[in-house]
């Protein structure tokens, strides 16, 4: 009678699957607190404006981003006689 081996022993799998939580837990939580480099350090945009863009068909004062995905050529507003 046959015995199906097992790939890995049971002891091996749970020590793999334990370690792995040590693993993913110590990567997500070692960058908090005192430990993030950025801690106690003020912002760099700290006190800055964002720039923002006037549109020139419906003008109204966006974010740079805002205006390349909606507006400029793009504007509603922007009637263009074919």
């Amino acid at each position: 009678m046959r015995v199906a081996m097992l790939e890995h022993p049971p002891a091996l799998i749970l020590y793999r699957s334990i370690s792995m939580i040590i693993y993913l837990y110590v990567k997500t939580h070692n960058k908090t607190g005192k430990n993030n480099p950025m801690y106690g350090k003020i912002s760099p945009n700290n006190g800055k404006t964002p720039i923002k863009l006037e549109c020139p068909h419906c003008k109204k004062l966006i974010s740079r981003g805002n205006y390349t995905k909606w507006h400029g050529d793009k504007c509603k507003f922007n009637y263009k006689i074919s």
